[in-house]
């Protein structure tokens, strides 16, 4: 079998084995939430399945509803009113404590094979706070990712599947920083493996999200794409999740090893080798698992068009991105895969 029909047979069952994992995601509650992520300087209401007079309706308290997706930072004070406002992350160990952070510059740091000969390590270390994901790992890796970690986003997939456990993370990564899990209603689960952890990793600092957290990232994608989560069959990235959180608690964020949506299409040749991951020693390539992701029908994480919210987001919300940079000045003259063919329907 040649090299490529590997990577092809690779990114295949991976993305079969995801299909499978989301199958009770996907048959979640199908009805009309209204979410609210509140402080005192603004209210945000999203329907996640917006009834039929969803257009007659107030999305947040400075902008008017309409049936055509906005971009959701043009709304006025938007990341301002969400800044700092935490009680969504609460403590595994006491749930009336919630994480308790604020950034002046913030490094997001991908898991993406981008970050391979980057030299970045020394530039990354140098922010006020470093969100890494999942089971990422810094060491081995710290000329190019650096040594400190504050914060880690992780899918509660990594819990429930003992991902944590079974590649002893933690013992490791001398400093694996907070670890925030985000999850769905496989909540107690989540928190069982989480207790686990805790027990035999003294000081492991661990928090998960609330429901309604989980619910108002899946509103913020229908807001900004105009596909429902679940209906398009489409699973939310940890990297969705994790910028999110980098624009509550950062006043700037520099990502690192992030491709931008069109990335793959401009540079066939230059990424078809990149890995997935940096850490990862399989053959699957970033740009094979980001372009399939865009097409399954059945399912898959939507890497490319989160990627084009983040664009959108980016001209008003103070972010960069590094190895390698993105051009945000630039229009956004063309649609993702995934949302170039619902545009099609």
């Amino acid at each position: 079998m040649t090299s490529r029909k590997k990577r092809v047979a690779v990114v295949i069952v991976l993305l079969t084995v995801q299909c499978g994992i989301m199958i009770y995601t996907l048959t979640r509650h199908n009805r009309h939430v209204s979410v609210k992520e509140t402080n005192d300087n603004i209210r945000v209401h999203y329907s996640i399945d917006p009834p039929k007079n969803y257009s007659e309706r107030c999305m947040n308290s400075t902008a008017v509803c309409t049936e055509t997706p906005k971009d959701i930072s043009q709304s006025e004070g938007i990341w301002t009113g969400l800044k700092d406002d935490l009680s969504a992350y609460s403590s595994i160990t006491n749930r009336s404590k919630h994480l308790d952070i604020h950034c002046d510059v913030c490094a997001v740091v991908s898991s993406s094979g981008q970050l391979l000969g980057s030299k970045a390590g020394t530039e990354i270390d140098n922010a006020t706070c470093v969100i890494r994901m999942n089971i990422a790992p810094t060491k081995g890796f710290e000329v190019d990712v650096g040594t400190r970690t504050s914060v880690r986003i992780a899918g509660f997939l990594g819990m429930t599947r003992g991902i944590f456990k079974s590649t002893k993370f933690f013992e490791n990564e001398r400093f694996p920083g907070k670890v925030v899990i985000w999850t769905n209603k496989n909540g107690n689960l989540v928190k069982e493996e989480s207790l686990e952890l805790i027990k035999h990793h003294a000081g492991l600092d661990m928090y998960m999200t609330s429901d309604e957290h989980v619910e108002f990232c899946e509103a913020l994608f229908q807001k900004e794409t105009g596909r429902n989560r679940e209906k398009s069959k489409s699973w939310l990235s940890t990297g969705w999740f994790t910028m999110i959180f980098a624009l509550k608690v950062c006043d700037k964020v520099k990502v690192y090893g992030m491709i931008d949506f069109d990335h793959c299409s401009r540079n066939k040749t230059r990424s078809k080798d990149v890995p997935y991951h940096y850490y990862d020693k399989t053959e699957v390539k970033e740009c094979d698992v980001s372009n399939a992701g865009e097409t399954r029908s059945t399912g898959g994480h939507r890497y490319l068009t989160e990627k084009y919210v983040f664009r959108k987001w980016a001209k008003s919300a103070d972010m960069e991105f590094f190895y390698p940079s993105w051009n945000i000045t630039s229009e956004l003259h063309k649609l993702p895969i995934f949302l170039n063919s619902a545009a099609s329907k």
